[in-house]
């Protein structure tokens, strides 16, 4: 019989893509939010689950709305870099990363 591997709850699985994105080796969101990361994954997952319009998958377009969302409240400069960056991510169809929480 063919083990089905154990699915990871929505609840584990976003603060794990959040984790991936500044944390990856390289990559368009790799050092955009200064701060601690622990905080902005909080804050991303958070706005994620306020801001998601498809209830059925996890789409990019999510992620970047939840990310959006969430540099709303950060410096002018801080959020101008990372409204660049996450454009950049988001046309260049960047691989999203997984980093368990």
């Amino acid at each position: 019989m063919l083990e089905v591997p154990e699915l990871v709850p929505i609840e584990e699985a976003i603060p794990g893509l959040f984790w991936g994105m500044p944390t990856s080796r390289k990559g368009e969101l790799v050092g955009v939010l200064p701060g601690r990361t622990a905080t902005h994954v909080e804050r991303l997952s958070l706005a994620y689950t306020d801001q998601r319009r498809d209830v059925v998958k996890v789409t990019r377009a999510d992620l970047v709305q939840a990310f959006t969302r969430h540099i709303q409240d950060v410096p002018a400069a801080t959020r101008r870099d990372a409204e660049r960056a996450v454009g950049q991510w988001i046309v260049n169809r960047e691989p999203v990363s997984y980093v368990a929480a």
